[in-house]
């Protein structure tokens, strides 16, 4: 019971961290009883889904030596943004980035490659506060 607050815990954590990162682009709408739902769902869909998914593509992630998990990641996430509908997703704008002498230019992203970010970006930072929770 405990690990399973500690994922709602990290899941919500990380879907406040990414709508500050990507704030115009992706937000979830309402007060915080929808927070907590999608919240919920986004848990439910990777404690259910996400391993069911991952067992049945498991010959493609390992010909692809796993990077069909970022695609099974993606979708995921899209379920997620379907079924949720205090969940807004729009195109993002990358304002580049100058360290160092070194530019990253800015990159705009349509709506997939916001989906694809977004996912990536709460998958990275649970899998973090995972990590650092041990």
């Amino acid at each position: 019971m405990r690990g399973l607050i500690r994922v709602y815990l990290f899941h919500l954590s990380a879907l406040y961290i990414s709508t500050l990162i990507f704030e115009n682009s992706f937000r979830i709408k309402g007060d915080i009883f929808s927070w907590l739902m999608a919240t919920l769902v986004l848990s439910l869909l990777n404690l259910l889904v996400k391993p069911i998914l991952k067992l049945l593509f498991f010959p493609v992630n390992a010909l692809t030596l796993g990077l069909f998990s970022l695609v099974i990641t993606s979708f995921v996430f899209f379920l997620f943004y379907k079924l949720t509908p205090a969940v807004s997703l729009e195109n993002w704008r990358f304002p580049g980035l100058h360290i160092f002498n070194t530019e990253v230019p800015a990159v705009n992203l349509g709506f997939w490659g916001t989906l694809v970010g977004v996912s990536l970006f709460i998958s990275v930072t649970t899998g973090i506060f995972s990590f650092l929770s041990k």
